[in-house]
Order: C-alpha cells, then structure tokens, then sequence
C-alpha cells in the first residue's frame, strides 16, 4: 500500500513539475512579446512626434518657435514615411486597435497632401486663401496624434506608473504634515 501512494504521489509531482515549466515557459514568452511591444512603442511615439512638429509648420500663424511653411510647400514627408514604415515593419507586434488607428492616420495625411495637391493645381496663387480647411483638417491630425500618444502611454504601463508615484508622493506629503 504505501508503495501505491508513493508512485502516485510521484506522478503527481511530475505532473505539477510539467504544469509549473510549461506556464514558466508561457511566462517567459509573454514577457519576451510585451518587451519586444514596448520597443516598438518606444520607436513609434517619437515618429508621430515628428509627424506633428512637420505638421506644425503649416498650421496656424504666428508660432515663433517652430518655422513656418507656404502650403505649397506641403508634401508628404520624410517624417510621414518614416511612421509608414516603422507601421509596416512591426505590424506584426502593434495592437489591432493601434493598426487599424495608425493606418486611418496615415490615410488622413493622404487626404490632406491630395487636397493641398488640388489646391496647387486649381489655384496657385491664392492656395493661402484654403488655409482655414486646411488648419482644420490638420487640427484632426494633432487630435489624433494625442490620442494615440495616450493609447501607447496606457499600454506601456505609464498611466499605471503615474498613478503609482502620485500615490507615494501623497503619503510622503501627509506623513510630513502630522
């Protein structure tokens, strides 16, 4: 009899032993994806960030810290393209809401460059005159770039962290006043 429940016992074992390696290794697995998400986070943020300070030059007046450009000017650029491809590249590791998102985004900046493109070819001259339009449709585009911003801050765990270092930062602060 007590060999029956030794034997058990070790086949038990063996089994917990097998289950704990296993989620170990999802763990691990999981732990590898969110690093490898966080790096291209870390890539993509500054890229829409470029985005906005190209986007910036053409929009509003009298900004004296950024260097302001003529509609005609508008292309889409290097910056533009550098997110395109950096969405391309990673796709694979991005969420689907970020990709579905990142990819309106992009086709937003097209309609914009198109309908800049219009304003060249119909009117040259007077394309200053459509700058209300396109102020607005490029006031959606730093919209959006927030909220993107926003997005990658929640799923890196940023808002987790602020949240934590305010909480501390309110005991020290009631520690001290008693």
């Amino acid at each position: 009899m007590n060999y029956y429940i030794t034997e058990n016992r070790l086949k038990e074992e063996r089994k917990e032993k097998k289950e704990k390696l296993e989620e170990d290794r999802k763990q691990s697995l999981l732990n590898i994806q969110l690093g490898i998400r966080e790096e291209v986070h870390s890539k993509i943020q500054p890229a829409l960030v470029k985005v906005e300070n190209y986007l910036m030059q053409f929009y509003g007046q009298g900004n004296e810290f950024i260097q302001a450009k003529k509609l005609v000017e508008f292309e889409i650029s290097i910056e533009v393209k550098e997110l395109r491809s950096l969405i391309q590249s990673y796709e694979i590791w991005l969420h689907d809401d970020l990709i579905k998102g990142l990819k309106e985004f992009l086709g937003r900046i097209n309609e914009l460059f198109l309908l800049i493109s219009g304003y060249k070819e119909t009117d040259p001259i007077n394309i200053e005159c459509n700058k209300d339009v396109v102020d607005m449709r490029i006031h959606e585009l730093f919209c959006i770039i927030e909220e993107f911003k926003a997005h990658i801050k929640y799923l890196s765990g940023g808002n987790a962290l602020d949240n934590y270092l305010y909480e501390v930062v309110e005991k020290e602060r009631f520690s001290k006043k008693q």
